[in-house]
């Protein structure tokens, strides 16, 4: 019975698995939180701590978007050069520091900086609108818009849209809608028309022959069937039209006797033009090769947002007010 035993504990024993310890598993790597994109984020990051001269985790992300640009530049060209035009996958990164706003845009192993940044304010998400109290005046323009501010002007951008038509071969990328509000002092206390009218004949006058684009014909005078004297949220103002590049302008300018607001925006929509387009990439291909270039450029009217973006120019102007 021992002998029997005996056996039974020497074959178990043999079957029993050398060092029971189980050997351990590789830990698996963390996803990034923002997938393929992250080296952009942190490239971005990186740069805002050097210009900002902030530690690494003051700064937070705010988004992170995937779009495509319509060129090399990534929406941010540098005057005096030149970028392929083919649209470029990449990201719009948003940075927030100190509650103050910072965008940036990336594609492939690079970013670049937006400048002119704004201070980010808590909005009511259900109102709609948010409100700019500029210099001496006030408006409400959409929420889901950006405002951007440089030396002289101000600027509202709506978002970026891509619009490519499904029976066609090409696209276009842009903002929605886009105004620029100028501030002029107004010492002498004329009225909107008048006060236009001498703005507009002095720019003609300092391009002095050069290109302009203003309501003025060859021999210095205002062209009456391209202005009108309005009304804007209850004031007296005075409306310029004009052809500009590849679209028309429209200036409103009105006044409270003190200071000028002068408010310009794209006419019937940011109008698409095939042409120009067609005509921008071959330059690029061929600028070594093409002894010259010959082409017209006439603008189209089809820009199927273009109604909408009447609509809310006439919003934001319904919205116009003078403050103290």
């Amino acid at each position: 019975m021992k002998a029997k035993l005996l056996s039974t504990l020497i074959v178990i024993a043999l079957l029993a698995p050398v060092g029971c310890t189980a050997s351990p598993q590789p830990t698996p790597k963390a996803t990034p939180p923002y997938g393929e994109a992250q080296p952009l984020v942190d490239l971005a990051k990186t740069d805002l701590q050097e210009r900002l001269g902030v530690s690494f985790d003051k700064i937070a992300v705010q988004s992170v978007e995937a779009t495509e640009f319509p060129d090399t530049s990534l929406g941010v060209p540098e005057p005096g050069h030149m970028y392929a035009q083919v649209i470029t996958p990449g990201y719009v990164i948003e940075l927030v520091v100190d509650g103050t706003l910072y965008t940036y845009h990336g594609s492939g192993e690079r970013v670049v900086f937006v400048p002119n940044q704004v201070a980010l304010t808590t909005l009511p998400p259900a109102l709609g609108l948010q409100t700019l109290d500029g210099q001496g005046f006030a408006l409400h323009y959409p929420a889901n818009a950006r405002l951007e501010t440089y030396e002289d002007y101000l600027r509202i951008l709506g978002p970026e849209i891509a619009i490519r038509p499904a029976d066609a071969d090409w696209g276009w990328w842009g903002w929605a809608y886009e105004m620029d509000i100028w501030v002029f002092d107004n010492p002498d206390g004329l009225s909107a028309a008048d006060w236009a009218r001498q703005h507009i004949l002095s720019q003609w006058q300092e391009a002095a022959g050069g290109p302009f684009t203003g309501p003025v014909n060859d021999n210095g005078q205002i062209n009456e069937d391209r202005v009108a004297e309005v009304s804007v949220g209850g004031l007296a103002a005075f409306q310029a039209d004009w052809f500009g590049g590849d679209s028309t302008r429209r200036a409103i300018y009105v006044t409270d006797g003190k200071r000028v607001v002068s408010l310009i925006f794209n006419l019937n929509g940011t109008q698409i033009n095939t042409e120009k387009h067609r005509f921008l990439f071959y330059f690029f291909i061929c600028a070594n090769l093409c002894a010259s270039v010959s082409y017209f450029l006439y603008p189209v009217e089809n820009n199927p947002i273009a109604r909408v973006e009447e609509d809310l120019y006439a919003l934001i102007l319904s919205t116009f007010r003078f403050s103290e």
